[in-house]
C-alpha cells in the first residue's frame, strides 16, 4: 500500500469480489483448500454407517458357538457378493439361491448357500420359517413374524428393504 506521503507499507487488504482480483486470488486459493483438508481429516467420523461395517466386518458366533466370518470389503469374493444382493432388482421379487446363482455363475448351490447363511449371524438377512428377508432397521428384534414386504414361499427368499436408520 502506498500513501499519499509517499511511504510504502504491507499490509493485508480484503480483495474485491470481482473478475479483476482472479490474478491475485490464484495463490491464496489453493492454501486455504489445504487447510480446508487438514481441518476435515482431523475430524472424526463417528456416523452409524462406519459402526456398521466395523460391525459386519468382525467375526461373529450364532447360537450354536459356531464361528462365522465377517465380511471384507476389500476382497473382490465378499465385495461382489455383497453388490449382488444390494442390487435393487431383487427389491420387487426378492431373491433367492437360484437367483443369486445368476448373478456368481463361479459359485455352486452350497457355496451361495453358505453366503446367505453368513449373513445371517451378521444381522444382514433374517429367517423365518421358509423366508429369508433382510433385516430392517424399523424391524423389531426377537420379533416372531416376518416383516410386512416378505412373502411366503417354498424357497428361502430374501427381500430387501430400502429403508434407513433414523
Amino acid at each position: 500500500m502506498v500513501h499519499r506521503d509517499g511511504s510504502r507499507e504491507d499490509k493485508l487488504a480484503p480483495l474485491k469480489k470481482s473478475i479483476y482480483s482472479l490474478s491475485e486470488m490464484r495463490p491464496i486459493l489453493p492454501a486455504a483448500c489445504l487447510r480446508y483438508l487438514d481441518f476435515i481429516g482431523v475430524l472424526e467420523d463417528t456416523t452409524a454407517g462406519r459402526h456398521d461395517l466395523d460391525k459386519i466386518g468382525r467375526p461373529v458366533h450364532d447360537e450354536s458357538q459356531r464361528s462365522w466370518r465377517g465380511f471384507n470389503l476389500f476382497l473382490k469374493e465378499d465385495r461382489s457378493v455383497i453388490l449382488a444382493i444390494l442390487r435393487g432388482e431383487f427389491v420387487l421379487n426378492g431373491l433367492s439361491n437360484a437367483r443369486l446363482r445368476t448373478l456368481l455363475p463361479d459359485k455352486s448351490s452350497s457355496a451361495i448357500a453358505r453366503i446367505l447363511r453368513r449373513l445371517c449371524p451378521h444381522d444382514l438377512l433374517k429367517k423365518w420359517a421358509m423366508v429369508i428377508a433382510i433385516i430392517s432397521p424399523t424391524s423389531v428384534k426377537g420379533s416372531s413374524s416376518p416383516p410386512a414386504n416378505s412373502s411366503r414361499c417354498h424357497r428361502p427368499h430374501l427381500q430387501p428393504q430400502l429403508t434407513r436408520k433414523p
